[in-house]
């Protein structure tokens, strides 16, 4: 892992557990978005994990505080809170506005521009490819590369159908947008994966992957970081009705 911030760069190999927790929720015109935690879980003397993640660079538990994004005529706006917004979230602000959408998209709460035809019946065995655009179905835009899907069964993720299919194959992607405002470039090799694919909404609502890639990451303005190596990856989403109360 390589960091790089005003202050000069630093490598170091490590092996290190990464979590991100981050809530977002739609009401009518409105999109909240808040950052629970994001960074580098760790570790008690013992072994247990602390509960606490911090992030590398800031040392901090790497929360960023609910920020709010009201759709108008003219676009996406930011619904300003009462007192002074801190320098992190202004740079959360600044990289999300312009492309809320895809952020939107990603998260279930707007349409995805591809995804599984409603009337395909799918059996055990049955093959996808992804390359070109069709690769949007479950990945970011600006992905390129080959990935290929195979269905093995219909499974539940708390009580919701899916279908799990079999992830394997190459991609690269630029550009990727997360909740925190930070910016996530990569090249990734797929060496055996899942993923559980709504039956009823597009939305993927898990992933499962041992990959080999190269990843930066980092906000405009901010500190970047590097990662290099084997990961195993776990992504989830609990998607859920709001309350209106």
């Amino acid at each position: 892992m390589s960091s790089t911030s005003a202050l000069g760069s630093e490598s170091s190999s490590v092996t290190v557990d990464m979590e991100s927790v981050s809530v977002l929720d739609r009401r009518g015109p409105v999109v909240g978005i808040a950052v629970e935690r994001s960074g580098v879980v760790v570790p008690l003397v013992d072994g247990e994990k602390k509960q606490e993640t911090k992030t590398p660079d800031q040392g901090t538990s790497g929360a960023l505080p609910r920020i709010a994004f009201e759709q108008g005529p003219r676009g996406w706006r930011l619904v300003r809170n009462q007192g002074p917004m801190d320098f992190r979230t202004k740079l959360q602000e600044q990289a999300i506005l312009p492309r809320m959408d895809e952020l939107l998209s990603a998260a279930g709460l707007a349409p995805r521009r591809q995804w599984f035809s409603a009337s395909r019946r799918w059996a055990a065995g049955d093959r996808l490819v992804l390359e070109g655009d069709s690769l949007q179905m479950i990945f970011p835009p600006r992905t390129k590369g080959k990935v290929t899907l195979v269905y093995e069964v219909a499974e539940p993720i708390n009580g919701h159908p899916c279908g799990r299919f079999s992830v394997s194959g190459e991609y690269s992607l630029k550009g990727e947008l997360r909740p925190t405002g930070e910016i996530i470039d990569r090249d990734a090799t797929i060496k055996s994966g899942k993923i559980w694919c709504s039956l009823l909404y597009p939305l993927v609502l898990r992933t499962e992957g041992e990959l080999v890639l190269t990843e930066s990451e980092g906000s405009d303005g901010g500190p970047k970081r590097k990662l290099q190596g084997s990961v195993k990856s776990v992504s989830a989403m609990n998607w859920d009705k709001v309350s209106e109360g």
